[in-house]
């Protein structure tokens, strides 16, 4: 992957998708600003608005903990991720 023009998202920055529930999403780069190469979100997951289990079969998923914890399942471990981690 190659950055081919500079992207600044400001905090807060980016469009924003909040869920009844109260999570949100802040689209922080845009598949279509890097090229088709990578795409980020800032998402805040309120505890009972976890995603599903799924699989990414064409891309990769990176997830870093800014507060709380989440439990990462692949094959069939499942390991815990807490604040301060970075799993990919």
């Amino acid at each position: 992957m190659s950055v081919q023009k500079p992207v600044l998202t400001p905090p807060h920055g980016g469009e924003k998708v909040t869920t009844s529930g109260g999570s949100s999403i802040e689209i922080k780069v845009e598949s279509s600003q890097s090229g088709g190469e990578y795409g980020a979100v800032l998402w805040t997951v309120r505890a009972g608005e976890e995603p599903p289990m799924h699989i990414h079969s064409r891309e990769d998923e990176l997830v870093y903990v800014v507060e709380g914890r989440l439990i990462a399942r692949v094959g069939d471990s499942r390991v815990e991720v807490g604040a301060g981690s970075y799993a990919a």
